[in-house]
């Protein structure tokens, strides 16, 4: 959140533990239709691991975060759309973020940009809807 850019994943295969939780932690990310995500730890070695919860059940909600987290199920590319850690879907999801990224780089300034991003981070920490329109 601290980059003044938007940041921008591209998910073509499976991300799983930090690689879920870096996906958990960009701006916007389109996966193909061949994406998963996964956090494997509780399921596949016994740990329980809080990083990639930090970002994820900010994401996904509590219910689907811990469901991951304990189970290691890995969600297909469409629940993750449906859960809101996929921003799109794409056939060619490289291709379309290197799109996303050029267009944003190109048609809009990047001091809107920092300040657009700036604000909604702001404002979805906010203890209530008041404190969120006062940002």
């Amino acid at each position: 959140q601290k980059i003044p850019q938007p940041t921008i994943c591209a998910v073509e295969g499976l991300a799983t533990a930090a690689g879920c939780q870096l996906v958990a932690s960009c701006d916007m990310v389109i996966a193909s239709s061949l994406a998963s995500f996964q956090t494997p730890g509780a399921a596949t070695i016994g740990l329980f691991c809080h990083t990639p919860a930090v970002p994820l059940v900010r994401c996904v909600g509590m219910k689907q975060a811990m469901d991951m987290l304990y189970t290691g199920r890995a969600l297909s590319a469409n629940e993750a759309l449906t859960h809101g850690l996929v921003s799109r879907l794409a056939k060619d999801a490289q291709k379309e973020a290197a799109k996303v990224a050029k267009e944003l780089a190109t048609e809009r300034s990047a001091a809107v940009l920092k300040m657009g991003k700036d604000t909604f981070y702001q404002q979805t920490s906010c203890g209530n809807i008041e404190d969120a329109y006062a940002v």
